[in-house]
Formats: C-alpha cells, structure tokens, sequence
C-alpha cells in the first residue's frame, strides 16, 4: 500500500508520464503510520550507526510481526510460515537490519507527507485488526488528503488483519474494491 501511494503520487506530481488510463489507485493497508522510538533514538539509529552498520541486526529491534498476527485463517498462516514455499521473501519474525530499518522508516515519512498534498482519487481496505500496520495511517490518507470526498473510499474491515485477502471475507472486500473501480472508470467515460 505505502509503495502504491508513493507510484500514484510520483503520477500526479508527473502527468506526463502517468500511463493513460490511470485514474486512481487502491491501497491496501498502507503503511503511513507507526509506533516509532523517541526522537533522539531515532537520529542516532539513523544517521550514526545505520550509515556504518547497515547490515546489522541490533539486539534491541523490534521483531516484526508474527504469522499468527498477519493471517486470521490457518491455510494461508501456515503457506506463508512455510520458508520452503516462500523462496527468501520471508524473514518470518526475524528483525530488520538498520539498513532495512531505516529505509521502510523513510518511505512511512515521506508517506506521510505526501498524504497532505494528494488529490488523486483512491481507495483504501484496512483491517481493524490489524497488528502489522496500524489503521491510523490510513485515517490520517482520508482526512487529511486534498482528494475530494466523493472521490475517496476507507473500507474499514471489521475483524480484519493485515492479509484480509485470505480471509474468508475476502470476497466481500474485493467486491468493495471492484465497485470503487467501477465507478471511477464511469466517471472516467462520462
């Protein structure tokens, strides 16, 4: 979601080179917002020790998130904590290094601000439960955005966790997604 946020933003900023059908985005748990150290700890990891051990792992990073928090239903939790099938994508709950680190903490920053200057239209699914990426981010994208309100969707997914597509919900979220779509390409020919 924070990476599709940045691609629609880089589009509007750039509408020569925004591909010509492009009318909007949908974000899925985008990651805007974070539980972050204090600021002073925040300076040092990022501008003392990252720059000359980017590949280390601290004893003190926090562990990324745990299958268990990610997928609610059990096929798709056990799929993906399966390192045979996931081919080095996965750290699964490894922390980050502070190379990684500071990089992601970076692309949330910068998420943020952009946030305040977007117009696009878009659509955002977040679950409320999710323990991955926090749901503020994406309250703070829909109140704070220069997006006109009828060009802007927050589907809340009650129940929901980070992988909400491998719920047993899921398709009732695509379906939201799909209408979202819908409406826009309408607009779009109108």
């Amino acid at each position: 979601g924070c990476l599709a946020l940045h691609t629609a933003h880089y589009f509007q900023e750039h509408p020569a080179e925004r591909p010509d059908h492009f009318i909007g985005c949908c974000l899925n748990c985008p990651s805007i917002d974070a539980d972050l150290p204090p600021q002073p700890v925040e300076l040092f990891l990022r501008y003392a020790l990252a720059p000359l051990f980017p590949q280390w792992t601290p004893f003190f990073m926090p562990h990324p998130i745990t299958s268990e928090r990610i997928w609610k239903e059990p096929e798709p939790r056990e799929y993906f904590s399966n390192s045979d099938e996931m081919h080095d994508l996965s750290r699964g709950g490894v922390p980050f290094c502070l190379g990684t680190a500071v990089g992601l903490l970076a692309g949330l920053q910068e998420a943020q601000k952009i946030s305040h200057s977007f117009q696009l239209p878009f659509h955002v699914s977040h679950g409320d439960e999710d323990y991955g990426v926090q749901l503020s981010g994406s309250q703070h994208l829909y109140d704070k955005c220069q997006t006109p309100a009828a060009k802007k969707s927050l589907n809340i997914v009650s129940g929901g966790y980070h992988g909400m597509f491998s719920q047993t919900d899921a398709k009732d979220i695509m379906d939201h997604e799909i209408q979202w779509i819908q409406e826009r390409i309408q607009e779009h020919e109108a």
